[in-house]
């Protein structure tokens, strides 16, 4: 009888056995040994072609799996064993052309697309694959025809859409881009990316009641994105749709900052809204003539930033709407003493100024406006009327007789201005102030502002004073 350590041992003996015999034969494969015994030449290519091709897509996983862990390198390493095994494996070709343009590699990227098109015409990732390489070298026109064979032979392929769209958009036709999308808006019901791009080439041709109805379908779609939802709330605040636009940008934005900790520890940012979001829904709240909720969303970011020249100037136009030339002129003061001065910057700190009645502040922030953009002739214009205020006297025919006072009036903001709402051209001036693009917004106000300074320069003339 055999002991137990020798059936163990015979056991161990036969499984070496067994385990060499496997590793000759697939050795004896991979030489052609084994085809070579065993078949005919034709039959023995064939077979060694089909083992290769086994072989090339196993380690044609292995490299894909490389490239989306972002292992380029060995993702190459793989793709050189299988296009060794398997030199007409368009799959392969494929990864290839991606893997080349993520390494930036372009001209290896159109040789290795190149390629798979040559062994199979009509596949639609090669034909995308081909339109993203031409894009990339700026062939447009290339592109776009690769990217229309795409969708033509995967019609269903939301991608491939989308890349004729903005392909089209590229090419500066938007109208054409937005045929495309919209005549597939029903085959992709779902995909919010599409009911987005619809939203963005409805806003190019300036279409704002679709781009609104697609914003909301692509917002119910997809909410929880942050980028889209920053994007489609600034676009509706250029349809004007303010209050949507508020609700749906305020959350992001109190999400993103923390709390104010305890001692008065600034604020920490707790997510990647930017601050360009943050001045967005001030505008939106500054459109509804919310000043209270313009100010306190800045606060934040001024706090954060006291370089923040946009959050300031924003700042100081709400204050300004709201009555509180007070706080307008800190602010905006503050921001001139901590950047270099623009001449928006000095034209608000000059009307500040001259609603607080310090004339020789205006005249000295006005002239330094002047000197960064001499066509401003607002800034004459408040110059010309501090100084008649500041003489008591009004000659300029336009009504403003009153001086302004330092306190803040309880009526509205409509009638806290120079002269009251009685006069026109300082209301004019105000609103300005108070917009998005202020220098965008002064230029209708330049027509009027010449004639009051025509008017208040001749009347210097007769009196002998000094002209502005």
């Amino acid at each position: 009888m055999r002991s137990w350590g020798g059936i163990k041992l015979l056991t161990g003996m036969a499984a070496v056995a067994w385990v060499c015999v496997g590793a000759w034969g697939c050795q004896a494969m991979n030489d052609g040994g084994f085809f070579a015994r065993h078949m005919s030449d034709d039959h023995r290519d064939r077979a060694q072609e089909r083992w290769n091709g086994m072989r090339g897509n196993v380690e044609l996983q292995v490299a894909e799996q490389h490239f989306r862990a972002g292992r380029l390198t060995e993702a190459s390493k793989a793709l050189q064993h299988v296009l060794a095994m398997s030199p007409q494996n368009v799959d392969a070709y494929k990864l290839a052309c991606r893997l080349y343009i993520e390494q930036g590699e372009l001209a290896r990227a159109r040789d290795a697309i190149s390629t798979a098109l040559l062994h199979s015409a009509d596949d639609a990732e090669a034909e995308y694959l081909a339109g993203i390489v031409a894009q990339r070298y700026g062939e447009m026109g290339r592109a776009l025809e690769h990217y229309m064979d795409a969708q033509s032979l995967a019609p269903n392929e939301v991608e491939y859409v989308l890349a004729v769209a903005e392909t089209w958009m590229a090419l500066e036709k938007p109208e054409k881009a937005l045929e495309v999308v919209e005549g597939r808006l029903t085959d992709f019901d779902g995909c919010a990316a599409i009911w987005m791009l619809a939203a963005r080439l409805s806003r190019a041709v300036g279409l704002e009641g679709p781009t609104v109805e697609y914003c909301r379908e692509a917002h119910r779609l997809d909410q929880g994105d942050v980028w889209s939802e920053v994007e489609i709330g600034l676009t509706l605040i250029w349809a004007q749709r303010f209050g949507e636009a508020i609700e749906i940008l305020r959350p992001l934005v109190d999400a993103s900052v923390a709390p104010t900790a305890p001692g008065g520890a600034k604020a920490d940012d707790a997510g990647p809204v930017s601050p360009s979001v943050v001045h967005a829904l001030a505008r939106a709240y500054m459109a509804q003539k919310d000043w209270s909720k313009a100010r306190a969303v800045l606060k934040p970011v001024m706090s954060k930033d006291a370089t923040d020249a946009t959050a300031w100037c924003l700042y100081a136009r709400a204050s300004l709407m709201a009555g509180d030339v007070k706080s307008a002129g800190e602010a905006i003061s503050t921001l001139n003493r901590r950047i270099a001065p623009t001449a928006e910057t000095l034209m608000l700190q000059a009307y500040a100024s001259f609603l607080l009645g310090d004339y020789a502040a205006v005249s000295e922030r006005a002239h330094q406006a002047l000197e960064r953009d001499t066509h401003l002739s607002a800034a004459r214009w408040l110059i010309a009327q501090s100084r008649l205020a500041s003489t008591g006297d009004d000659h300029s025919g336009d009504g403003a007789a009153a001086s302004p006072s330092t306190e803040a009036p309880s009526d509205a903001p409509e009638t806290r201005l120079v002269g009251s709402n009685e006069d026109p051209l300082s209301q004019a001036l105000l609103d300005a102030l108070a917009a998005e693009d202020a220098f965008g917004e002064l230029r209708p106000v330049e027509v009027p502002i010449r004639q009051s300074l025509s008017d208040i320069t001749r009347t210097a003339e007769a009196v002998g004073g000094e002209q502005p």
